[in-house]
């Protein structure tokens, strides 16, 4: 059973006229390797991820960076990379757009750099807002990536 950082996971649905962007977050206290993490394009599962998570990390990355340097919380000389930021997450990807461009024929990764640009732009603004309004939360969030995995070798 999971421990949940935030009582209530974060939600983001936005649109534009040609794309469309819809997720849920939230991080685990515990780490465990079978965290709910999915991605889909047109409802189509995308087990490699593609573009959409690409962008979705990139502008979580980016929201939680300039929290974290708003608010001082890195040690001098520690870098967090996305994959700090995401390490404990559970998330739900779900992109919508006309002529998506998948790498193969199993469609299971998204290849649209266009969409990546818009999903890491919808992302970071709508977490910045998020971790700005909720900032014991964030900080929290911020200590999770901080002491990753991935930090602990700095």
């Amino acid at each position: 059973m999971w421990i949940y950082v935030l009582e209530d996971s974060i939600l983001c649905s936005k649109k534009s006229d040609t794309q469309e962007l819809e997720f849920a977050i939230n991080w685990s206290k515990n780490p465990r390797k079978e965290l709910l993490n999915e991605t889909y394009v047109n409802l189509i599962p995308t087990l490699q991820g593609g573009s959409h998570f690409n962008g979705f990390k990139s502008g979580l990355l980016e929201a939680l960076k300039e929290f974290c340097e708003y608010r001082n919380l890195l040690p001098k000389g520690l870098k967090i990379v996305a994959d700090d930021v995401i390490s404990n997450s559970i998330f739900v990807i779900s992109s919508k757009l006309q002529n998506p461009q998948f790498a193969g024929q199993t469609k299971e990764r998204l290849d649209s750099k266009d969409h990546m640009s818009f999903v890491s732009s919808v992302t970071k603004d709508v977490l910045s807002i998020w971790f700005n309004k909720h900032t014991e939360e964030g900080e929290k969030i911020a200590e999770l990536a901080i002491n990753s995995d991935a930090c602990k070798g700095f």
